[in-house]
């Protein structure tokens, strides 16, 4: 899918035919932003997406003013790496609820990608929204600087970040 003209959105929640597997990557999110309806972002923009790879995005979602990623990626299969998912800039991000997981399905982050998005995203410090709950299946991290990360956002942050722990 070319996204560099017009696609700036789509859904796939209500979807349960198989045009959704179709969607096998995304190399660039180019003007695509996740989807708003009256201001209120609607989720699940890619539920059951289930073969989409994003291991070779170049760039980073448009999430201006976007204040919800709950289900965004939600129902992924396997093991997923996700490049510059630490560049996502979340700020104003208040809602992750099962972002990454739907508790019957075996998707993860690689430990890579888990990485890199706590580092990069407690990186914006006290920019980022208090008190966000964030579900990431049975993704783990590991290393001293992601380990501190982490800590950071459940610990100053008040995050509530449910995954399958260190390595």
């Amino acid at each position: 899918m070319d996204s560099s003209n017009s696609l700036q959105r789509f859904n796939f929640s209500k979807s349960n035919g198989v045009d959704r597997l179709k969607y096998l990557s995304i190399d660039e999110w180019g003007p695509y932003k996740p989807f708003e309806n009256g201001g209120l972002t609607e989720d699940d923009n890619f539920q059951g997406c289930w073969n989409l790879d994003l291991s070779s995005v170049i760039d980073t979602p448009n999430l201006n003013g976007v204040t919800s990623l709950s289900l965004f990626l939600f129902a992924f299969t396997g093991q997923t790496s996700v490049n510059n998912i630490g560049s996502w800039d979340v700020t104003n991000i208040t809602q992750l609820d099962y972002f990454f997981n739907d508790n019957s399905s075996p998707g993860r982050l690689t430990t890579n990608s888990y990485n890199d998005l706590l580092i990069g995203w407690s990186s914006y410090g006290s920019s980022l929204q208090n008190g966000v709950f964030m579900e990431l299946g049975t993704s783990n991290y590991s290393g001293v600087t992601a380990i501190a990360a982490k800590s950071y956002l459940t610990g100053t942050k008040g995050w509530v970040i449910n995954d399958g722990g260190p390595v």
